[in-house]
Parts: C-alpha cells; sequence; structure tokens
C-alpha cells in the first residue's frame, strides 16, 4: 500500500533546463505479517527554459509557471515511490526462533548481478529459516518474477549470512556464493549459463562452518583470478577470511600464506564488511576490514601475495557495521564511508559506542583523515548496510545506509534509513524524509543501482523481520 501526500516541493537545478523533483512528506510504506524488502523509485520531471526574447517572459512566466505546475504535479508524484510488492519483490524474512539470538539478528543480506546475461541486473535475498531464499529475476519494464525453483535455488532448514554473485570460473556468468550461519555451511553454485545453478560447495574447498556475515572479491595478486574475503563477526577464528582462486572456482585458505592474523587478540573477531580496494595508487589491492568494538582496520598489499597491518592510520570507529568506498571528494583517491551507532542522548544503554559514523579521506598514498563531524555524517543511528550513488543526478556523490536494531534501547527501533545529499558547500544533509524515503523497519542490506533502466538511481534495501505495525 502507497499512501501520499498533497504536499510538494519543487527544486530546479539550472538557467536552462529546469528540473523538478517533486517529493511527498509522508511515508510509501506497505503493510505486511513480517518484513520485505523496499524498492524506492525515484520519479523525475524536466522542463525547458523559454527563449530569452525578453526578461519578463524569460524570467517571470517560468517561474510563474513553474509555481502551478509545482503545486499540481506535486500533489500527484513523489521522488521516492515504495513500489517492492509491484514490482514483485514478494517475499518475507523471518527466523524460527521466538527471540532470534545475535548472531541472525544481523542478517537480512541481498545480492545483485546479472545471472543470465540479459543486461538487466537481478537480486537474490537472504530471507531467514522460514522459508526458502529467493532469486528474483529482472525481466524490465520494473518488474521482477521470482526464479527460485526454476533455477535450481529452492533451500529451506538453511541459515544465511553474506551472499555475493561473482564470476569464480572465468566463464562471463556470475555464480552465487552464500555464507552460512548457525552451524550451516557455506554454499556455492556455479552458473550453468542456461538460467540454472549447480551446486559447487563441496569442490569449491569453501565447505566452511564459521558463521559468514559478508563475503568480498577481488584479485589481490593480479594473477587474473578473482579471490575471496570472508567476515566472521563475533568467532574465535582467523584462519579462514583469505580464500586464493586456483584459477577454476577452487579455493584454499590462504590466510596464514598471507600474513593475516587477528590484530585485536583480547578480542573475538569482530569482523562485519569487508572491501578490496587499492588506496595507494600501487594496482595491487588493499583490504579494509569494519569490524565491530573499535576493530577496523586495513591490510596493507605487499605485492609479494602477503599483506602487513596498517599501523600508520587511525580508524576511531566505535561499532563499525557497513562500509561504502568511492572518490567522494573528486580528489582521486578512494575514501572509506564506515557506518556505525550514533546514540543522540550520549547515554548508552548496551556495550556500544555512541559518537556514530566516519568518514576517512584519503588525502594521498593511502593516509586517512577522518572528517565526519565537519561533513556532518556523524548521526545515521544504527547503521548498516552503506552504498555512495549520485541519487539527485548533480555530478556528486551522496551516501544511502540503512539502519535499526530490535532490542536494548527503544530509539533504535524505528530508525529511518539515512540519505545524505552532497551540498554545495562540501558537507552533507539528511534529505531521506523530506524526498519520501522513510523506512523505519529494521534495515540491514542495501543497494543502488537503476534497476528500471529509466536513467536514475533507485535504492534497494532488504530488511530484517518484523511484526506489523502502521506508519
Amino acid at each position: 500500500m502507497i499512501r501520499k501526500s498533497k504536499s510538494g516541493v519543487c527544486i530546479w537545478s539550472s538557467s536552462k533546463e529546469y528540473k523538478y523533483y517533486f517529493f511527498n512528506w509522508t511515508i510509501g510504506v506497505f503493510y505486511a505479517s513480517v518484513n520485505s524488502s523496499f524498492f524506492y523509485l525515484k520519479t523525475t520531471i524536466s522542463f525547458k527554459s523559454f527563449a530569452k526574447e525578453s526578461l519578463y517572459l524569460n524570467w517571470c512566466v517560468p517561474f510563474v509557471l513553474s509555481m502551478f505546475v509545482c503545486l499540481y504535479v506535486g500533489a500527484q508524484n513523489s521522488f521516492f515511490e515504495e513500489v517492492a510488492r509491484q514490482s514483485g519483490l514478494s517475499h518475507n524474512h523471518s527466523w524460527d526462533d521466538l527471540i532470534p539470538s545475535v548472531d541472525k539478528r544481523v542478517t537480512a543480506a541481498l545480492a545483485v548481478g546479472d545471472y543470465n546475461l540479459d543486461g538487466l541486473v537481478d537480486v537474490y535475498f537472504e530471507t531467514g529459516q522460514s522459508s526458502t531464499n529467493r532469486l528474483y529475476q529482472n525481466i524490465g519494464n520494473g518488474q521482477f518474477i521470482d526464479q527460485t525453483v526454476e533455477a535450481g535455488l529452492e533451500m529451506y532448514d538453511f541459515a544465511g549470512g553474506g551472499c555475493l554473485f561473482v564470476d569464480i570460473n572465468d566463464d562471463q556468468y556470475p555464480d552465487l556464493i552464500l555464507g552460512g550461519l548457525s552451524g550451516f555451511e557455506t554454499k556455492v553454485f556455479l552458473n550453468n549459463k542456461d538460467g540454472t545453478f549447480a551446486d559447487w560447495t563441496y569442490e569449491s574447498g569453501l565447505n566452511c562452518i564459521v558463521n559468514v556475515y559478508s563475503i568480498t572479491a577481488g584479485d589481490y595478486d593480479l594473477n587474473g583470478t578473482i579471490d575471496l574475503f570472508l567476515t566472521h563477526w563475533n568467532t574465535n577464528e582467523y584462519e579462514t577470511h583469505l580464500w586464493k582462486n586456483n584459477g577454476i572456482g577452487k579455493f584454499v585458505a590462504a590466510d596464514e600464506e598471507a600474513g593475516l592474523y587477528n590484530p585485536y587478540p583480547a578480542y573475538s573477531d569482530f569482523s562485519f564488511v569487508a572491501n578490496f580496494c587499492d588506496i595507494n595508487n600501487d594496482f595491487y589491492p588493499e583490504i579494509l576490514v569494519v569490524g565491530d568494538f573499535g576493530t577496523s582496520h586495513v591490510w596493507l598489499n605487499q605485492r609479494d601475495g602477503s599483506f602487513r597491518l596498517d599501523t600508520e592510520n587511525t580508524f576511531s570507529d566505535e561499532n563499525g557495521m557497513g562500509a561504502a568506498i568511492a572518490d567522494f571528494d573528486s580528489d582521486g583517491d578512494p575514501d572509506w564511508f564506515v557506518s556505525s551507532i550514533y546514540d543522540y542522548d550520549g547515554v548508552t544503554e548496551g556495550n556500544w559506542g555512541s559518537s556514530g559514523n566516519r568518514m576517512y579521506e584519503n588525502v594521498g598514498n593511502g593516509q586517512f583523515e577522518e572528517v565526519s563531524e565537519p561533513l556532518n555524517l556523524r548521526n545515521g543511528s544504527w547503521g548498516w548496510g552503506s552504498s555512495f550513488a549520485d541519487i539527485d543526478l548533480n555530478g556528486v556523490l551522496d551516501i544511502v545506509h540503512t539502519n535499526g536494531w530490535p532490542r536494548g534501547a527503544d530509539q533504535f527501533y524505528y530508525d529511518s534509513t539515512r540519505l545524505f545529499l552532497a551540498m554545495e558547500n562540501g558537507t552533507y544533509s539528511d534529505f531521506a524524509d523530506r524526498l519520501g524515503l522513510v523506512d523505519t523497519l529494521q534495515g540491514r542490506g542495501v543497494s543502488t543501482w537503476d534497476y528500471d533502466n529509466d536513467g536514475d538511481i533507485d535504492i534497494l534495501v532488504s530488511n530484517y523481520e518484523l511484526t506489523l505495525r502502521k506508519i
């Protein structure tokens, strides 16, 4: 169900072409007994200015007409519209447990990729344990169809953490990796190139039973094959993170060979999400690891198959949960955004920090400066999945991140997804509510891309289970 408001706001972008962004101030949320994924569709309408025959016609008439147009169309349209159900994304996320354990409360992963190479991005969801995970094929025109059974991916009684589409055997078709949870082993499925998948778990060597919360891919040794890094929040393992690909989709654990170890021996392994990224312009990707309880760190690639711990930079995020990497300041170096926990009253009701998100600006050669406070990025509440994207199509990257936590403090239960738009003065401002992007469910994963190929950026959020409530 979509609820629309009669109030709206009009913004124009230039004197030559006015772009009117119409958005309502209420929420576009469908009601369900447990949560599902939310798709937000941005709508844009453009108008050309009048020819420059006279000052009056050039300025007064377009201005007056634009006000009437805004009043009329603004009542009918929203900048973001929630369209998950009508797009065909109809599953629910839930666990069998009455009160799911902490390792399950951090879940609800999604993966995006064009698994059938038809030019349209498809979506895979981890749905908990009460129903099978779901594969949705994008068939165009903003519509998805459930292809889980047809693709051979129907699985009941599987508890999943992170998931990833990635081509592990160099045949151009993305394969699928599912991180296991709560005693279930990680699963690997090879793409048969006909719309179906085959179980490759045993052959892959990735039949690891340690909890896997996220999976990232990259060629760390530049040998032309895709390697993997897995994160294992709240475990005592540190031998099964880096996996080296032998070229045909078979992996061997490479932590010891690469010199990786637990850099915080007083703690368990609290890694949540990692990224391969060359931060010092030597072509070899480093490993940037976001960790809970102040354990975020970076492994510097030594260009010989090994890594060393970065001890020059200081990473101050107290509870790193999600990450996004991009050159937000357009200086040629990748920067690192980390979502964390912001406790607005400064009083923590549990064992978490309160200072919020971090933006580590790369000032050159892999040297980072923390700039979240002057950029106005700290307050993301209980942050999770994050993404850079140019939401307003002005050539500058914005930041989307989802959030929420169901227990311990009421203030995080109704967290609203954040949409930090880049301002002209170099700072950011949260426009989520004002643009109709009001998702106060328990968000975990997020992805940004143009799902309907209409030229603008849409946002996909996967949510952890919730009971029925009205907004």
